[in-house]
């Protein structure tokens, strides 16, 4: 079974809330907009009501994930594993875009990759399945990191760019994490503005080894976050 991150959440509140989380952006080296989307979200009644607890399992492997039309558009996506813990000081960050078939090749070590980082190389932009400059967003090419909700549960695309005409993705991904409740309702996979959402959202940082967040929605709105 994958190590698992646990975000524990409660709702102090005196009615149901809508709670769902979000990623950090991961970093690119590239001009591009970064988007983001929710990874999880679930309706948690008031704790005096209903004794109510929701828990959030993200799986700890980082992925790089691909798909084909944007997040929520039904287009097929590819995901692989990077920057495994058990690959010891060489780790897998660099992976190949194949167009025909469409898909990524077997990730591989490559020594120039940044620590902490990973590479994603893409076909020749006069490709004509990528890289056009009129294509439609509906056919287009996003890329990013991936993250997994559950055991075994498959990759969302967590943070992602539109690969239209690039050759080379440097990719530094995030393991923070940030839960809201109330706001839009949000699904799994609904693009995000996180510099709109994060604001008002609890943090969970798990960069520097924690493996459990306990969130509580205070009565007063506030948020309350011990990491385990």
């Amino acid at each position: 079974m994958p190590k698992l991150l646990d975000i524990v959440m409660t709702n102090r509140m005196p009615s149901a809330q809508h709670f769902y989380v979000f990623q950090q952006p991961a970093v690119f080296a590239t001009d591009a907009p970064v988007m983001a989307t929710c990874l999880f979200s679930s309706e948690l009644g008031s704790l005096f009501d209903t004794g109510a607890v929701l828990v959030c399992q993200i799986q700890a492997q980082i992925y790089l994930s691909m798909q084909v039309g944007k997040p929520g558009s039904g287009g097929p996506s590819f995901s692989r594993r990077m920057l495994s813990a058990d690959a010891g000081s060489n780790p897998n960050n660099a992976v190949e875009v194949n167009i025909l078939p469409m898909g990524l090749k077997m990730p591989y070590h490559d020594p120039s990759v940044l620590p902490g980082c990973f590479r994603i190389l893409l076909p020749d932009a006069s490709t004509p399945d990528i890289g056009l400059p009129d294509i439609s967003p509906d056919q287009a090419l996003f890329i990013g990191q991936g993250q997994g909700i559950d055991p075994f549960g498959s990759p969302i695309l967590s943070s992602f760019v539109m690969a239209q005409g690039m050759r080379q993705i440097e990719c530094k991904p995030s393991q923070r994490f940030y839960v809201r409740a109330g706001g839009p309702r949000r699904m799994p996979g609904d693009v995000i503005d996180f510099d709109a959402e994060v604001g008002a959202a609890a943090e969970c940082d798990f960069s520097a080894g924690a493996r459990s967040a306990r969130v509580d929605l205070e009565p007063d709105g506030r948020w309350t976050t011990r990491m385990e």
